[in-house]
């Protein structure tokens, strides 16, 4: 079934709600909270300036991390767990006496926008970090990363051209084929299948023995 709710398109799959723009052009968010989903950069140090910029990684199950780009020699990361609040993002960092941090937070056309202690403002770009069978870029390979790929075949197949970067179709492109289609999507849907009946080999490693 297919309805509109608050200008988003949402079709619904064995109770499975997916959102997509009204033009199906890229893969949307249901709510500000899931465009928090994916990893962050600094601009500039200015949130936590005592080791460079920093990166925050939000996954969609609310938990992530955060780490520096430099002066970080062993790479020390921060794991959290994340939730949001209207305009308020709140980070509990998984330590011992780990406290909770809060951020005002909202964003600028794909830009992120983190207030911090004493006002200070600090602005994040979206990093690249979608990854073979994980065209979402959310750290997981599930049935949205389907859906995905499906959205981009409808679109294509009915003339429209593809907004995806060369990376995201990469990631798409599971059975290297050239294409991101139907085969690919349910090639992705049956690896998501596996695992979640506790399969550990990874897409690649299954995708070859198939």
């Amino acid at each position: 079934t297919h309805t509109y709710i608050d200008g988003e398109l949402v079709h619904e799959t064995n109770g499975i709600k997916y959102y997509y723009t009204k033009d199906m052009s890229k893969f949307p968010y249901a709510t500000e909270k899931d465009k928090l989903i994916g990893t962050w950069t600094e601009k500039e140090a200015k949130i936590s300036n005592v080791n460079g910029p920093m990166d925050y990684c939000f996954r969609s199950d609310g938990t992530g991390f955060y780490t520096w780009k430099e002066n970080n020699p062993n790479n020390y990361i921060v794991q959290f767990m994340w939730s949001t609040d209207g305009n308020v993002l709140t980070i509990h960092e998984d330590v011992e006496d780990g406290s909770d941090i809060t951020y005002g937070f909202g964003f600028s056309e794909d830009m992120l926008c983190l207030t911090g202690n004493k006002g200070m403002e600090s602005e994040l770009n979206r990093q690249e970090t979608v990854s073979f069978g994980d065209p979402t870029g959310d750290g997981k390979i599930d049935a949205k990363d389907s859906s995905f790929v499906l959205v981009e075949y409808a679109k294509l197949s009915t003339g429209g051209e593809s907004t995806l970067s060369d990376a995201e179709k990469s990631a798409a492109d599971v059975n290297k084929d050239g294409k991101a289609d139907a085969k690919d999507a349910s090639a992705i849907l049956t690896y998501y299948a596996y695992v979640s009946t506790g399969g550990d080999k990874s897409i690649s490693e299954f995708l070859t023995n198939e």
